[in-house]
């Protein structure tokens, strides 16, 4: 009897630490315009979340950001919030734009969670923080994307380009040279291809004024 009621006591004070419901997650839409003037290079890096690249109608430079931010409690998905921001840089003849993630990430597992799946409604068992850019760029531009796990995604761009993800996939369409027809439609499924290097040329700009960062959210 004795066993009984310790085991009763301990399940219930477990419970007592279960989350009583997931926070709604926080979607948020921004976008930055830069002159392109004097501009050679485009530079982004973002380890998670998609990255789209498309020639712009203006000549300018177009940042747009779909942050996506969820954890099991509203606290959290505020502060992972704040500490995600994307960072763009116009440095000698290079834009650069990079997306800052939190350095830590907070994980409670209660006994609920261990009969949890991943994608359940009630609630995250690992936040999920994903910044997505779309770039409207001067299609001529040296073009160099990094990613650990997105997708990274370009067209109709005449300049040379330099893309390359650890996990995700890599898709070039009518890509073109000076005086080049646009060629098909070309696809690096993750797994096959990690990387399409077409130049090796870019700039370190993060390295050479990180004071001058400008921030948006």
């Amino acid at each position: 009897m004795r066993l009984i009621v310790r085991l009763a006591i301990a399940f219930a004070s477990l419970a007592l630490a279960l989350p009583a419901s997931a926070a709604t997650p926080s979607i948020e839409r921004s976008q930055s315009v830069a002159s392109a003037d004097g501009i050679h290079v485009l530079v982004v890096d973002n380890a998670r979340g998609r990255i789209q690249v498309t020639p712009s109608t203006d000549g300018r430079i177009h940042v747009l950001a779909l942050k996506s931010v969820r954890a099991a409690e509203s606290a959290r998905t505020e502060r992972y919030r704040i500490e995600t921001t994307v960072l763009t840089h116009t440095g000698h003849d290079t834009f650069s734009v990079r997306v800052q993630y939190p350095r830590r990430i907070d994980i409670q597992i209660g006994l609920g969670d261990l009969f949890r799946s991943h994608d359940d409604a009630d609630g995250p068992l690992v936040p999920r923080i994903q910044v997505d850019l779309r770039l409207e760029v001067p299609a001529d531009l040296v073009v160099r994307l990094r990613s650990a796990s997105g997708d990274l995604e370009t067209a109709d761009l005449a300049g040379a380009q330099d893309l390359e993800s650890a996990s995700g996939d890599i898709t070039v369409q009518h890509a073109r040279g000076a005086g080049d027809d646009a060629d098909p439609a070309h696809t690096l499924a993750a797994g096959h291809a990690e990387r399409q290097r077409v130049i090796d040329h870019y700039s370190e700009a993060f390295k050479d004024n990180p004071e001058a960062l400008g921030t948006f959210h």
